[in-house]
């Protein structure tokens, strides 16, 4: 059985192999079919999240805040050593 997709199907498909998310165009297909067959299960609001979850606005930013940086860091050092941590384009992600 052939079935016909669009330029950006291919493209897309071929985006989530490069990504290394799938560990084969068959693992993918079957992937997606099975989304389909689901239905695309709805996503659920952010209203509806808040409220399922028992959270609501937050009324004062202050409460927010938090003293947590070292003070032996500074924030270039920080960046740099995550950008170091971060693969490569040519290399696959972790699953």
């Amino acid at each position: 059985m052939q079935i016909e997709v669009s330029s950006e199907t291919i493209q897309l498909l071929e985006a989530a192999m490069a990504a290394g998310r799938f560990a084969s165009m068959d693992e993918c297909i079957a992937s997606l079919a099975k989304r389909a067959r689901n239905g695309h299960m709805p996503r659920p609001s952010v209203d509806q999240l808040a409220t399922e979850q028992g959270v609501g606005p937050i009324g004062d930013f202050r409460k927010l805040k938090a003293d947590f940086w070292p003070d032996n860091e500074s924030v270039d050092e920080f960046l740099q050593a995550i950008q170091s941590r971060r693969p490569t384009s040519d290399e696959p992600r972790a699953r």
